[in-house]
């Protein structure tokens, strides 16, 4: 397949996690939803995790309490809704096995792996362990280690510094991503960037 050989020339490689790499959208949707009536917004759909996947959950709280008129406290949402993810939901991502392969073939390859997620770094262990690739990565970069978020270009730039990568030579980087945030702030970074969608690769936009 040609987008793979393309994807094996690279020295360097940067994978999202939540929806490219582990199926946890629908999960975190579910952790949203739990909390719809409550809190007076509506439920959601895949379409608002296109919207809005990669930000922090804290950010996420803001706008709904903010479109929706409801003057709670956004900190307090945010941790209720991750900790209904960490206990309800997460237990049961599922991983896109065929992304995992080309990581794995990108490590053979000698590829440098590092993790980019807008997750905390607490639930990101936890689904690293829970499926045991915690040791395929040379770096692992969390919203917690992270000033700005995505869409801004931070995240894969300090990844990439991370696991050796020269901020000059950004042609020996590729980036795997999902959703139209995480392609902006790649587009932003000026690094090539894989599309995926339920585990399959979409296309390869190059910048």
């Amino acid at each position: 397949m040609q987008d793979l050989d393309y994807i094996y020339t690279k020295k360097f490689a940067i994978f999202d996690m939540d929806g490219t790499l582990i199926d946890t959208e629908p999960l975190h949707i579910n952790a949203w939803n739990y909390l719809a009536d409550e809190y007076g917004y509506p439920k959601f759909d895949r379409d608002f995790i296109q919207l809005v996947g990669g930000r922090p959950t804290v950010e996420i709280a803001k706008e709904l309490l903010k479109t929706y008129n409801n003057n709670s406290d956004p900190k307090v949402l945010s941790d209720r809704k991750t900790k209904t993810y960490r206990e309800m939901f997460l237990p049961k991502a599922e991983i896109f096995s065929n992304i995992l392969d080309i990581l794995k073939n990108l490590k053979q390859n000698k590829a440098k792996i590092a993790l980019a997620t807008g997750s905390y770094q607490r639930e990101t262990l936890m689904l690293l362990d829970k499926f045991n690739i915690k040791d395929l990565f040379d770096a692992i970069i969390t919203s917690d280690n992270v000033r700005k978020p995505k869409p801004n270009p931070d995240i894969y730039e300090q990844a990439l510094e991370a696991i050796g990568g020269d901020l000059n030579k950004r042609d020996e980087a590729i980036v795997f991503e999902d959703t139209k945030l995480g392609v902006q702030g790649v587009k932003a970074a000026k690094i090539d960037c894989v599309l995926v969608k339920q585990g399959s690769i979409v296309e390869i936009i190059k910048n």
